[in-house]
């Protein structure tokens, strides 16, 4: 298992090479423009400013979730927030700035690199070696779950993993069971990481129109290297062990979609595609907590609901490589032949889906040896558009919940790591990915 306490070592490290490099006249105008969009998005008119709305209230929630740690790391944990998910050159437009005409500068692209350089060069990387050659017993922690089969081998596993979201989770069932009563090919895995068994217990009593599976994975097993947070990556590892199916969807527990995400899923499956972002814009839609309260009553009093989406749906980069995360859709195949997600990395509500596509771009960039890159370090492994669904009208949506904590010891060690990812030499991602293949066999 981990052992922490480099962890925490290497994470204090990471805050103050930060702290340090990125100064604090960029800290100030980076929080001016936090400022600057903490505003209602009917207020907003100029198309600029509803494009970069998204990112930015987005970015104000994460916000809120560092409330628990010291003002200069809340801060810090922030800019690593917005390095970690935009990675580059961003022209923030900010409100005033059009008044003014002219452009606030953000540039995450050279603040990151000036980081990763300086780790690198104090030998950071053998911490990330160190842990990646921790290896997970999976055998003996599936030995300790309590499993609920009921469809083995489905064409589609909708992968969705809980801890604390116990209303979550009855929305989330009840929504699957207005869509999925027909779809015979099609399943959903519940894994539960919790204390006790009392949720997986209810649910197992129960009888859906629907294929359900259910697993406890006692959270007691994982305590002592994860403390009180979800790990979401080991929960997708462990399902994709016990369950064996054609595609496996990596699913938020409180992201709703409705019927066309599952025919373009279905469509987008018939070719020799790898993966793929089942939703279009390469964004989730936020509900607020009025309209999530409506939509979960409407669930519970069993009426129908309609989604209109007003905004562009083109906003949020895109043709950006990368995922924002909430679903992934990828063959379970290919998932065991890259070695899953990475646990030992990524836990709490941090980017696992990121560091997950960045390693799936990997693979297939080497595999299929499509390594036309002269320089020594692969920034963008880009591959194909096929992966996104930009050309659809579906949709993800995420409903509202009070701010998630961050990892209290180590808050910047699961954020860096995919930024991290980006730095190493073509050499050092093949040893990762050689070495990630191993930890599913």
């Amino acid at each position: 298992m981990i052992e922490n306490e480099k962890i925490i070592e290497a994470d204090k490290h990471i805050s103050e090479t930060i702290s340090s490099l990125i100064g604090t006249s960029w800290l100030r105008e980076f929080k001016t423009w936090m400022k600057a969009y903490d505003t209602p998005l009917e207020d907003i008119e100029n198309p600029n400013i509803v494009t970069n709305w998204h990112q930015a209230r987005w970015l104000i929630g994460e916000y809120l979730r560092y409330s628990g740690q010291s003002r200069d790391n809340y801060d810090l944990y922030c800019c690593m927030k917005m390095m970690g998910w935009f990675g580059n050159t961003l022209d923030l437009t900010t409100p005033a700035d059009v008044e003014k005409n002219s452009i606030c500068n953000l540039d995450f692209h050279s603040q990151i690199r000036a980081v990763r350089s300086k780790l690198k060069s104090e030998n950071f990387h053998k911490t990330f070696v160190d842990v990646k050659n921790q290896k997970l017993d999976y055998e003996e922690l599936i030995k300790t779950c309590k499993t609920d089969i009921r469809k083995e081998n489905p064409k589609y596993n909708i992968i969705v993993p809980v801890r604390n979201r116990d209303i979550h989770c009855g929305a989330f069932l009840t929504a699957m069971s207005r869509i999925l009563s027909d779809k015979q090919d099609w399943c959903v895995t519940v894994i539960f990481q919790e204390d006790t068994d009392e949720a997986f217990q209810n649910l197992k009593n129960f009888n859906f129109n629907f294929n359900l599976n259910l697993i406890h994975l006692p959270h007691d097993n994982i305590r002592k290297n994860y403390g009180s947070n979800m790990n979401r990556s080991l929960c997708y590892n462990v399902v994709s062990k016990i369950v064996s199916c054609e595609w496996q969807i990596n699913h938020d527990i409180d992201c709703f979609f409705t019927k066309e995400f599952l025919t373009n899923v279905e469509e987008k499956t018939k070719t020799d595609i790898p993966w793929l972002q089942p939703y279009r814009g390469s964004r989730v839609v936020y509900l607020n907590e009025e309209t999530s309260n409506t939509v979960m009553q409407q669930l519970q009093n069993k009426k129908p609901i309609e989604f209109h989406v007003n905004f562009p749906p083109l906003n949020n980069t895109p043709q950006s490589p990368g995922a924002p995360g909430g679903s992934i859709v990828v063959r379970h195949k290919t998932f065991m032949e890259i070695g899953g997600y990475d646990p030992e990395y990524v836990w709490g509500y941090a980017p696992e889906d990121q560091l997950f596509w960045r390693k799936l771009e990997y693979h297939f960039l080497y595999e299929n040896e499509l390594d036309q890159f002269e320089n020594t370090v692969v920034t963008m492994p880009f591959l194909r558009d096929d992966v996104f669904s930009h050309e659809t009208n579906v949709e993800l949506f995420h409903l509202w919940h009070p701010p998630t904590e961050v990892d209290a010891k180590c808050p910047m060690w699961s954020l860096f790591i995919p930024v991290y990812i980006n730095s190493l030499s073509k050499e050092q991602i093949k040893t990762w990915l050689q070495d990630s293949k191993r930890k599913l066999a």
